[in-house]
């Protein structure tokens, strides 16, 4: 790419395990534990290109695995119920409705 003058600046991804590999062989890591959220440009290692997960598909995700398996523990093991979600969602703010800023 640069050779015709582009600079690659991120990367945004939605998380397929073949993307994860692709850039843990770059030398990125999203691990929890010791994240490395770049890698260096391979023809020039002064360019670093950082690496984001897109969180609107991260969000698309987990509310999908959530609706699947109905209930997730939050870290203190407490029940976070899918239906409780839903009924939230589903609540109606009136069309008239204007939020107040003071």
């Amino acid at each position: 790419m640069q050779d015709i003058g582009v600079t690659v600046a991120t990367f945004t991804f939605d998380g397929p395990s073949a993307h994860f590999a692709m850039f843990k062989e770059l030398g990125a890591k999203l691990a929890v534990d010791e994240p490395i959220p770049h890698f260096l440009d391979p023809s020039d290692p002064s360019i670093r290109t950082l690496v984001f997960l897109d969180a609107c598909h991260m969000l698309k995700l987990v509310s999908n695995a959530f609706g699947h398996i109905g209930v997730l523990y939050d870290g203190y093991g407490n029940e976070i119920r899918w239906e409780y979600l839903k009924s939230y969602m589903t609540y109606k703010i009136p069309r008239d409705f204007t939020w107040k800023i003071s």
